[in-house]
C-alpha cells in the first residue's frame, strides 16, 4: 500500500507541471506502448503505463494513456486502448464530434 500511496503523490507531482506530464505519457513512435513503473523517472514500482500517440489533424498530435498496476489485464486493456484510439484519431480527421 505504501508504493501506491508513493505512486499516486509522484503522478500528481507530475501531472502538475504539463512538460513533464507530457513525457510521462507520450510514447515513442506509433505503436502502442506499455511501460512499467520501474522504467520511469522517477521509478514508480507496481505502476504501468499504456499509451499511444493519435493524430489530431494539421500536423497536431495527441497521447492517450492508460495508468494502472502492472497486474492489469493486458490482453484486455490493449486491444480496448487500441480501438479507443483509432477512433479518437479516425473523430478528429472527420472534424471532431458534433452535436446532431
Amino acid at each position: 500500500m505504501a508504493d501506491v500511496r508513493q505512486n499516486l503523490g509522484t503522478l500528481l507531482e507530475i501531472f502538475s507541471d504539463n512538460e513533464a506530464a507530457t513525457e510521462l505519457i507520450r510514447p515513442e513512435g506509433n505503436k502502442i506502448t506499455a511501460t512499467l513503473g520501474c522504467d520511469l523517472d522517477p521509478a514508480m514500482p507496481g505502476a504501468c503505463i499504456v499509451s499511444k500517440r493519435y493524430l489530431a489533424g494539421g500536423g497536431l498530435t495527441g497521447s492517450v494513456a492508460l495508468i494502472g498496476s502492472t497486474r492489469m489485464d493486458y490482453a484486455t486493456i490493449v486491444p480496448r486502448a487500441q480501438y479507443i484510439m483509432n477512433k479518437t484519431t479516425d473523430l478528429l480527421a472527420e472534424g471532431g464530434i458534433t452535436n446532431g
